[in-house]
């Protein structure tokens, strides 16, 4: 639940006055892909039934919808961003979002669960190299002062789409079925083109630490227990979901 200190970093870039204005306008838009990308990933546990049904598969053969998604996202973020390093970062992110629309659209389209669990590889890698690009763009585009308040906006994007992905999906769902929601978040990704391609400059690409060195700073005790907390809350998150929808349906 969002509180008036959870809200700072939004109020703060956001007034924010004189010749930083613009690049903070830069971050909300940034912030805003993430929620167009973000809601792909946990929208689909609210659908379980309606998809299992309109493929005529269990609920737990549905459910490795959201699993696949995970595995790859958690696997692609940091691998692309090294691979991807040396390309121009505004040519990158809207070839992402390009990428993610494409996924999405199948999805739309999709005639077996086969072709959705395809479009959802598709959206997977996509999704974590905007989420990726958005946080690392954004400490680029604002004064060295103002970059804790450009990630927590970021981050602020990311909570957002995952807060709101199954209570949204159920509503649209029960009202126009379940392949519309793919729609709108199609929808969602061009209009999240449009701005960056208007408002975002180019950014030349750079050298990122080797991955072999981000995995040995895996290592470090208090990064293991960071990732072990954010790991257990997120599926205990996931868990209740689709406990809830399992016994709803």
């Amino acid at each position: 639940m969002f509180s008036v200190k959870t809200l700072e970093p939004l109020l703060l870039i956001s007034t924010k006055k004189g010749p930083n204005r613009n690049m903070n306008l830069k971050v909300i838009i940034l912030a805003l892909s993430t929620v167009a990308v973000g809601l792909v990933e946990l929208i689909v546990g609210g659908i379980l039934p309606a998809i299992s049904e309109d493929f005529n598969i269990s609920l737990s053969t549905a459910g490795q919808l959201i699993s696949v998604f995970a595995l790859v996202y958690a696997i692609a973020g940091p691998v692309l961003l090294v691979l991807t390093s040396k390309i121009e970062r505004k040519k990158l992110y809207l070839a992402s979002l390009s990428i993610f629309f494409l996924g999405n659209v199948m999805t739309y389209f999709s005639p077996n669960f086969t072709f959705m669990m395809i479009a959802r590889v598709l959206t997977a890698t996509s999704t974590a190299l905007v989420v990726v690009l958005s946080l690392t763009i954004a400490v680029k585009i604002v004064a060295p002062a103002h970059q804790a308040k450009a990630l927590g906006l970021i981050y602020m994007g990311i909570s957002s789409s995952l807060v709101l992905g199954v209570p949204v999906g159920i509503l649209v769902s029960n009202m126009y079925g379940w392949r519309v929601i793919f729609l709108g978040i199609s929808l969602l990704s061009i209009g999240s083109m449009v701005l960056i391609s208007l408002f975002l400059e180019r950014i030349p690409g750079e050298q990122t630490i080797p991955l072999s060195q981000q995995l040995k700073a895996v290592g470090n005790g208090k990064i293991i227990s960071a990732h072990l907390a954010t790991m257990f809350m997120l599926a205990g998150h996931y868990t209740i979901y689709v406990t809830l929808i399992s016994h709803h349906s």
